[in-house]
């Protein structure tokens, strides 16, 4: 289950103080994991998932502070073809959505620091809303240009990314020259390319991630559950094509594997299960202007 959508904003701002990767304005996204089996139960399931964002930055007339104000929505498939934890939900629809404000701000002698405000829905919206059904990420971290193609930084992340919210270090990293690329934000996101042609880059990509969903109306043999968190890591190759200037067109895939997913009652008794390593498949229609 890949949730991606409440860290778009976090990672745009990331590729826009770099200087060296694109802006993302907009964009649709689907990913899709093919049926796997759980650990201890061999249970069997897919999912698919669905998302899109839009991005506004704004300069101010200073030039030196920029702000961004990002909109994301995101719909999770969880279809069990075989489930023992779960027998009378064999689907499962989870939703994102996510506000993004961050501002950014130029310093003397090439420093550059961020903060970002993040609020999320994240639930199967099966009942009422209440606060369990929205979390707030934040991140903040300084970044300093150490060379004419480096840049690298650290901060905080405050985020669902790892299956639940916590406190997590993150190191911008962001290196370029005329054919290289490297796009990090350690130890979550790692990402190389190695430009071909203009309008075509290819290489690699690790991501871990996961999600924290507040959800209603399903149970397990007469307990009610509250929470659904899940976690993954994503490793494979990418592809970046470019037909027009502001269109990129993007295939990533591989392996999704150390997949392990928890399901929580009122109580926070926790019901666990892990998931074979198996294969993934992403494809994205993405419009940003090239910053090169």
């Amino acid at each position: 289950m890949k949730f991606t959508l409440p860290l778009i904003g976090l990672f745009l701002i990331l590729s826009l103080t770099s200087q060296s990767q694109d802006l993302e304005l907009a964009g649709i996204r689907y990913f899709n994991y093919p049926s796997s089996s759980t650990r201890p139960h061999n249970d069997q399931y897919s999912i698919q998932e669905t998302g899109g964002f839009f991005n506004l930055p704004t300069r101010l007339k200073n030039q030196k502070t920029i702000l961004i104000n990002g909109i994301a929505y995101g719909l999770v498939h969880v279809d069990y073809q075989q489930n023992s934890l779960l027998p009378e939900a064999g689907k499962i629809n989870l939703h994102t959505a996510s506000y993004n404000f961050s501002i950014i701000q130029k310093l003397p002698k090439k420093w550059i620091i961020m903060a970002s405000f993040v609020p999320t829905l994240a639930s199967n919206l099966k009942g009422s809303l209440s606060t369990d059904d929205f979390v707030i990420q934040t991140m903040a971290f300084a970044l300093k240009e150490v060379g004419p193609n480096l840049k690298l930084g650290g901060g905080l992340a405050y985020t669902t990314r790892l299956g639940e919210p916590l406190v997590v270090p993150v190191v911008p990293l962001f290196l370029k020259s005329k054919k290289h690329r490297i796009n990090a934000i350690l130890p979550i996101k790692f990402m190389y390319a190695y430009r071909f042609k203009p309008n075509l880059d290819i290489g690699f990509k690790a991501v871990v991630n996961g999600g924290n969903f507040n959800i209603t109306d399903i149970s397990y043999h007469d307990i009610e559950i509250n929470k659904f968190h899940y976690t993954r890591a994503n490793l494979g190759p990418i592809i970046h094509f470019r037909p027009r200037k502001l269109i990129t067109l993007e295939l990533t895939g591989g392996i999704s594997t150390g997949r392990n997913s928890r399901l929580l009652d009122l109580n926070d008794q926790t019901f666990t299960n892990s998931s074979t390593t198996a294969a993934f498949i992403s494809v994205g229609f993405i419009i940003k202007p090239s910053l090169d």
